[in-house]
């Protein structure tokens, strides 16, 4: 359950082209400058709980800037709570091919015990976005390094999103860190007021990880330009 709960916790890009929940894969496209918005996802596991909420905006260089709480709440083990802070930035697009490559860089802190008050979980994701017709699809490679451990560890991400119509979109993903279970998810969107509140669900399941390791999400998303 702690490989799970890190796999998320290191990789919220988070949650297309804005990455939006429930997808960890991460897009290459930033928000609008002047835009900000707001996710916030609960996802259950049979022995945890997990609640991030996500502000974000594009406020200067025309860059996405997203300062996040994160909170996990095992069954067997203490509360855990951390703070994200990430930058993201489109380096690259190409309109009529429909494709954009990416950068985010970023950090979680654990807020806790004056022990592990250092602790610190540091990425770097690179983000390849392709569009064709209604169908979007995004690949990551990047790594995470926890400061504990003291080395990084190989992350990789691939993820499809479909509009079904104006309102509902499809998505799926496979993504994983070196060392740790690969996962995988389905889910959608769903617009309940169009461009400006979205709820989001999906059910994953990490592999080899029987019950424990699978999981259902719903969040909701906030757009405000």
């Amino acid at each position: 359950m702690k490989n799970c709960l890190r796999i998320f916790a290191l990789a919220l890009f988070a949650t297309p082209v804005l990455a939006a929940p429930p997808l960890v894969t991460e897009d290459a496209g930033t928000l609008a400058p002047g835009a900000c918005q707001l996710e916030i996802e609960q996802r259950n596991f049979r022995r945890s709980t997990e609640r991030d909420v996500l502000p974000a905006c594009n406020l200067l260089f025309n860059s996405e800037m997203q300062l996040g709480f994160l909170h996990a709440r095992p069954d067997d083990s203490p509360t855990e709570k951390r703070w994200l802070f990430q930058v993201k930035k489109t380096l690259w697009e190409s309109e009529p091919e429909g494709l954009a490559l990416g950068i985010a860089l970023g950090t979680i802190r654990l807020k806790g015990s004056a022990e592990r008050a250092a602790e610190r979980d540091n990425f770097v994701t690179v983000p390849l976005t392709g569009t064709v017709d209604k169908t979007t699809w995004s690949v990551n490679a990047g790594g995470t390094r926890n400061s504990a451990e003291g080395k990084w560890k190989r992350f990789l991400a691939a993820a499809i999103e479909h509009d079904l119509n104006d309102r509902v979109t499809l998505v799926g993903e496979v993504f994983g860190t070196k060392g740790e279970p690969t996962a995988a998810q389905i889910g959608g969107r769903y617009w309940i007021v169009n461009k400006k509140v979205q709820l989001t669900a999906s059910i994953g399941q990490e592999r080899n990880g029987g019950r424990d390791g699978r999981w259902t999400s719903f969040g909701i998303r906030f757009e405000m330009e």
